[in-house]
Parts: structure tokens; C-alpha cells; sequence
């Protein structure tokens, strides 16, 4: 069975860890943005929107 880790004990026991989980948590985020906007073919703020929204749930760490 897996265990779970909460970030604040990585944050605490390994930071560079932690800011390596942050860095990765942003650019999983923007990719997700490029793609569903490439997916829209549409560069509204509607569109930006709604990706931006779907790509922070998408990337929540717990």
C-alpha cells in the first residue's frame, strides 16, 4: 500500500525537494494550458480562463 507524504513534511525534512515538486506542479500547468488552448484554437480569455482553471485543479498536490 502506498503512504502518503503531506507536502509540509517534505517542505520541512527536504525544501529543495519540495521547491523541486513546486517547479514541476507549474510547468505541468502550463503545458496544460498550451494544450488545451491549442485544442480550442482560440486565444480568447474565455478560453484562457476556463484553461487556467482546469489546469489548477488538474495540478493540486496533496
Amino acid at each position: 500500500m502506498a503512504s502518503k507524504v503531506s507536502l509540509r513534511v517534505i517542505q520541512e525534512v527536504r525544501p529543495e525537494l519540495f521547491k523541486l515538486l513546486q517547479d514541476l506542479k507549474k510547468e505541468i500547468a502550463k503545458e496544460i494550458v498550451k494544450a488545451i488552448l491549442q485544442e480550442l484554437g482560440q486565444d480568447n480569455l474565455e478560453a484562457i480562463q476556463k484553461a487556467l482553471k482546469i489546469a489548477s485543479v488538474a495540478t493540486t498536490l496533496r
